[in-house]
């Protein structure tokens, strides 16, 4: 197997296992969208080509929003509780 093939491998694992960077991820977008895709790799290019780099990030950001106004709402419920706790 080739080198670069390989790499492409690892990073569509990590990918997979939610481990890349915005990077890496440009990266195998770049790679899958290209017409040099090794037939080893084939079956991912659909998949990695339908996904655009820009949609990839704009779904982190909304995840990370929906997390975040999970975590404020929590928090202040929790606020709330301990001052009509100790009232």
């Amino acid at each position: 197997m080739k080198l670069k093939t390989k790499q492409i491998l690892n990073l569509v694992e990590k990918y997979f296992d939610g481990e890349t960077t915005q990077k890496q991820e440009k990266r195998l977008f770049k790679y899958f969208s290209s017409d040099s895709v090794d037939p080893l790799l084939a079956q991912y290019k659909e998949m990695f080509s339908s996904i655009s780099f820009e949609n990839s990030i704009a779904s982190a950001f909304k995840t990370r929003n929906r997390r975040l106004q999970w975590t404020t709402t929590i928090s202040a419920a929790a606020s709330l509780a301990i001052l009509f706790i100790r009232s």
